[in-house]
């Protein structure tokens, strides 16, 4: 198999489980993440705080979250698609309703109430994923958007969200890139799971 074919494997295998979930599941395992979430030292003392907008398809909920995190008086910046430039860009927001449908039918902020943030002033990112192992690598969508994003990020910490059946033991070697950003803690709804750590290409 081809390194693609082994990601779209890992990947509908995972998704599949995920559609098959009730939303009545979905919401209360999304509600257990977000409780394991705001218990991190690296939450609480995160001033601004990047996190994704949850989509369909029974993604880890986010938008619950967003509205707390704005109560709570934490800035909030969430990505804006640059397709053309295979990019993320990070706008701040203050409230998740004015957020509308647009790349890949994913909610952002209006073009004109866009108000961009630098990645450099974020302290703690919250990022999707569709499959992740145990050393913290992931495997998202296939766009490679947020991997872009994280490349240029060092000593941050870098938080993925998933239900349980989500993370696996370990990814195929040669399933992950050498410019791929692992995630220092995966939440499930059973808590955090700080990774060991793992070198790409390299197995357990």
């Amino acid at each position: 198999m081809t390194l693609n074919q082994i990601k779209k494997f890992l990947r509908d295998q995972i998704l599949k489980q995920r559609k098959e979930l009730t939303r009545e599941e979905a919401i209360s395992k999304s509600r257990e993440i977000t409780r394991a979430l705001k218990k991190l030292p690296e939450y609480q003392v995160a001033r601004t705080v990047c996190v994704y907008v949850s989509s369909k398809d029974n993604e880890v909920d986010t938008l619950e979250l967003i509205q707390q995190m704005v109560t709570e008086g934490k800035r909030v910046a969430v990505p804006v698609t640059r397709l053309k430039e295979r990019r993320l860009e990070l706008s701040l927001i203050d409230d998740v309703s004015r957020l509308v449908r647009r790349t890949f039918d994913i909610l952002e902020p209006l073009e004109e109430e866009i108000r961009p943030v630098a990645a450099s002033e974020i302290d703690l990112f919250i990022v999707p994923g569709v499959v992740f192992d145990k050393a913290g690598f992931r495997i998202g969508m296939g766009g490679g958007f947020y991997d872009r994003l994280l490349s240029g990020v060092s000593g941050v910490p870098v938080v993925g969200l998933a239900y349980d059946f989500q993370v696996v033991r370990s990814l195929p070697a040669m399933a992950i890139d050498e410019h791929d950003r692992p995630v220092n803690i995966i939440l499930t709804e059973f808590g955090a799971k700080r990774v060991k750590g793992r070198q790409p290409g390299h197995h357990d």
